[in-house]
């Protein structure tokens, strides 16, 4: 009596192990989704940036505002912004292929 109380009790417990992985395994898939959604979003506004950063340097290049020091330090300014979101990206990137520190 007493053995099937416990195997009753730990097969109950099983199911309810392998439940809790299933739904696990799902969330941390959908999570994955969602950073690598994250990640070419990412890639897209640095794109875009960069775009920005070249024609911001180009009009610096110009004879009449070579030297602006508002230009110089916006131009500053947008390479810092793009830094930051290229490290993100890469990130993002090295999370969703598994490439972690920790590997």
């Amino acid at each position: 009596m007493i053995t099937n109380t416990i195997l009753l009790t730990l097969t109950l417990f099983l199911i309810l192990s392998i439940g809790m992985n299933i739904l696990l395994s799902w969330y941390v898939r959908k999570l994955i989704k969602y950073i690598a959604l994250t990640a070419d979003d990412s890639r897209s506004v640095l794109s875009i940036i960069i775009e920005y950063e070249n024609h911001l340097n180009k009009v610096y290049g110009m004879d009449t505002f070579y030297g602006d020091t508002t230009l110089e330090s916006l131009l500053e300014h947008t390479k810092t912004v793009a830094d930051k979101i290229e490290n993100f990206v890469s990130t993002t990137e090295q999370v969703t292929e598994g490439k972690t520190d920790a590997s």
